[in-house]
């Protein structure tokens, strides 16, 4: 799993085991966890993620649980604060719209 630390070498533990990044506002994070789980639909997957607010460049862990609850049509579940949500792909896995984060312009 991840090994993830500072730019001066220093090793941050509370992020050990994180498998996926997140960056908070940018749709492509789900296309990333998407396309690397690749789940039947109605599969649930747990994914430990390193979650990164572009506004401080903090940096804190979270769990989310990806479903697939159809052909283009995902669900996310968090354990942390920064809300749930429902959300539809392209064919190349990119979302369509997340509601309340992200909408694409076409």
């Amino acid at each position: 799993s991840g090994k993830w630390g500072e730019v001066n070498g220093s090793h941050i533990r509370e992020l050990g085991g994180c498998q996926d990044i997140d960056v908070r506002g940018s749709s492509f994070t789900r296309t990333m966890g998407i396309r690397r789980l690749a789940i039947d639909l109605g599969t649930v997957t747990r994914v430990d993620t390193a979650v990164v607010n572009p506004e401080t460049l903090g940096v804190t862990r979270s769990t989310l649980s990806y479903t697939r609850i159809g052909t283009r049509s995902w669900s996310i579940d968090r354990d942390d604060d920064h809300g749930n949500h429902h959300f539809d792909v392209d064919e190349y896995g990119l979302p369509l719209d997340i509601p309340g984060h992200f909408q694409r312009m076409m």
